[in-house]
């Protein structure tokens, strides 16, 4: 058995920083609620290299990512779906219309990369379409764009769910082309797929996506 409310341990998850604002916020609020300080997570840089092997010796309980990066031998789950928009300060010069495909183009952009790489899949689409942008800045982490966003005239393509937590600072508006969807899923080593605290676990990413928006963590 596993009372969250009097449990002592401790649990490890991978997850990049922009999966961590759309889901691992949500999640933590709950446990927040729950009020147990001997009831702890830490969230780790989701690195591919050797995410099974660490698993498998316990060092990470749960990986948080793109499905299409689920490594094949780990259990997963969906958990949902996001569209990508486009951002930019609140005043930029352009104004706050949609931005046609040759505008989005002739942009200043800046993106995420951890090797400081100007490409990513979005240059891959518009490459589909002979088309590129003007990517002028990277940085090594989603929550740092906003900060980039706020202080030039650059902008960005992110998912929308990460974009909503800057919603006060920023403009968020449709992208002038097609991107798939961004599917989020959770996975697991085998070995902790009976295991009642990692079960419970689980069942909070699975219930912090399912609740409705605005509704309170803790209800």
């Amino acid at each position: 058995s596993f009372d969250p409310a009097t449990a002592r341990r401790a649990f490890v998850i991978a997850a990049n920083d922009s999966v961590f604002s759309i889901l691992g916020l949500p999640a933590l609020g709950r446990i927040a609620a729950i009020g147990n300080p001997e009831l702890r997570v830490s969230f780790v840089p989701a690195a591919d290299a050797g995410l099974v092997e660490r698993m498998e010796r316990g060092e990470v309980d749960l990986y948080l990512g793109d499905v299409g990066k689920v490594p094949g031998p780990l259990k997963s789950r969906y958990l949902m779906g996001d569209r990508f928009e486009m951002a930019q300060r609140i005043g930029h010069p352009r104004g706050p219309a949609p931005a046609t495909l040759d505008e989005y183009c002739n942009l200043p952009h800046v993106l995420v990369s951890q090797v400081g790489h100007p490409h990513s899949q979005i240059d891959d689409l518009l490459a589909a379409q002979q088309r590129s942008r003007k990517v002028v800045v990277t940085v090594p982490s989603y929550n740092q764009v906003a900060l980039v966003l706020t202080h030039t005239d650059c902008v960005a393509t992110l998912p929308s769910q990460l974009l909503r937590r800057y919603a006060a600072i920023l403009e968020i508006l449709p992208v002038p082309f097609e991107i798939p969807v961004f599917n989020l899923a959770m996975a697991w080593h085998a070995r902790v797929q009976e295991d009642a605290g990692h079960r419970w676990l689980r069942a909070l990413f699975t219930d912090a996506v399912a609740e409705p928006a605005g509704t309170s963590a803790s209800g």
